[in-house]
Order: C-alpha cells, then structure tokens, then sequence
C-alpha cells in the first residue's frame, strides 16, 4: 500500500510554518501496531 504526501509536501514549500511533520500509524488486521523500520543497507523498504 502506498501513501501520496505531495500536496501536503507542496504546501510544507509555500508555507514552512505549516509543517509540524507526520506521523504514520500502521495496524494489522487484528488492529495491532505494526512496526515501520528503515531499510539497512542491500534491504528493500517497507
């Protein structure tokens, strides 16, 4: 699944004030927290 953030990334370009940054809460389908991580190096993201 994919999220699109470039209006809300345009609008951080005109008005630098606006950006208070942004939180992305993923849950399985029991409504559990999944965990985000960064890709170590030769891994793919998620």
């Amino acid at each position: 699944q994919s999220i699109d953030v470039k209006t809300v990334l345009q609008n951080w370009l005109k008005q630098p004030e606006s950006n208070l940054g942004i939180e992305i809460k993923a849950l399985d389908e029991n409504g559990h927290d999944l965990a985000v991580t960064f890709p170590g190096p030769g891994e793919d993201g998620l």
